[in-house]
This record gives C-alpha cells, sequence and structure tokens, in this order.
C-alpha cells in the first residue's frame, strides 16, 4: 500500500469526547425519567380481559424501549471511551514512529 497515508486529529478527538459524553449521560437521564413514570404508574390497565390484552402487548413494547434506550446509553459512551483510545493510539503510534524514523 504505498502511498498511503493515515492522518488522525487526535486533539479533535479528544475535543469530541465531552459532547458525545454527554449524549450518553442525556440518554440515561431520560430512561431513569421514563422508569420512574412507569414505575409510578404501575399496570394501571386493569386485570379484566382487555386489560391482560394490552399488556401482553405493551409490556413487550415498553421492554424493547427500555433496552434500546439502555443499548444507545451504552453505545454513545463506548463511542466517547474510543474517542480517547484511539487519539491516545495515534499519538503512541506516531511517537513510536518518530523514534524509529528519526527526521534528519
Amino acid at each position: 500500500m504505498s502511498g498511503v497515508e493515515v492522518r488522525v486529529d487526535a486533539a479533535g478527538l479528544r475535543a469530541g469526547e465531552p459532547t458525545v459524553r454527554a449524549i450518553a449521560t442525556s440518554i440515561g437521564t431520560v430512561l431513569a425519567q421514563l422508569d420512574t413514570a412507569l414505575v409510578r404508574e404501575g399496570a394501571c390497565w386493569g386485570a379484566d380481559e382487555v386489560g391482560q390484552t394490552f399488556a401482553a402487548a405493551y409490556q413487550p413494547a415498553v421492554d424493547a424501549m427500555r433496552q434500546a434506550l439502555t443499548d444507545l446509553r451504552d453505545g454513545a459512551a463506548g463511542i466517547a471511551d474510543a474517542l480517547l483510545t484511539v487519539a491516545a493510539n495515534a499519538e503512541q503510534a506516531e511517537d513510536r514512529a518518530r523514534l524509529r524514523f528519526p527526521v534528519r
């Protein structure tokens, strides 16, 4: 792969991390608020046949939404972590390359 050059803006990656971390935190806040509201409401649809039919569709949808928000929060936090890792790895690789191939 002669002539291929890869550049990484480590400072730019680090600068983006707080924004991505804030997004993860915001998603976590929404998830906590949702959980609080759902717990507060409880099973308000009743235990009769209509209520049971509603619950059979409602509860799996709620569980899926909670899981999706959890995954989204964790994914955003993982991206924030990865930004810092990539920045550090790129700088370390650059430092090693400078030591191996000093500029004359």
